[in-house]
């Protein structure tokens, strides 16, 4: 993530190749194991599924609860945790995405414990689940949103395309698995 005063520092920087881009990722909670490769590409096909062009870049934070609730508090108002939560380097829907340098994206948060709940509540791979929380996660930063019926379909419409692409590529299963380390927990600011 950048340097934006949300205390997580970039850990990465873009590539070239889609299919592999690199995209910084921060991991602040162990409760989970993240193929980061297989992220980076789900990454990838839903900057490629919105024509976005450049090396454009995303900072990824995957997070516990607690950090996730506090993140919700702050920037939303609301005092309980959520799966997932976008915020946009360029908030002006009139902002052009393509640049020839490669625009910075914005912030997605991640909570894994609540994304691991809804794979069960679900009964789907938390891999899978977490595509879908990916994809909804760009999408916001690509200006998108669902308060509206219209914009919701057309939000949805655009979900479906990427998780569509992410799967005939076999990405989803097996992304994220529970961690084997005991007793682990979210690391202390």
């Amino acid at each position: 993530m950048s340097e934006s005063g949300r205390g997580v520092k970039e850990t990465d920087v873009s590539s070239t190749r889609r299919d592999v881009a690199r995209f910084p990722i921060t991991v602040r909670n162990s409760s989970g194991r993240v193929d980061r490769t297989a992220v980076r590409s789900v990454l990838g096909i839903c900057l490629e599924a919105e024509s976005v062009q450049g090396d454009a870049s995303i900072g990824l934070l995957f997070c516990g609860d607690r950090t996730m609730k506090e993140l919700n508090a702050q920037f939303r108002g609301k005092d309980k945790t959520t799966d997932v939560l976008s915020f946009p380097e360029d908030p002006e829907p009139s902002s052009p995405v393509v640049a020839e340098s490669g625009p910075f994206l914005g912030d997605i948060a991640i909570s894994l414990p609540q994304c691991f709940r809804q794979a069960g509540d679900q009964s789907v791979d938390p891999g899978e689940e977490l595509v879908r929380l990916l994809v909804h996660g760009v999408l916001h930063l690509l200006g998108y949103d669902h308060i509206e019926m219209e914009e919701r379909k057309q939000m949805e419409a655009r979900e479906r395309v990427c998780r569509r692409r992410a799967r005939s590529r076999g990405l989803g299963p097996g992304m994220l698995v529970t961690s084997s380390r005991p007793g682990a927990r979210e690391a202390r600011r």
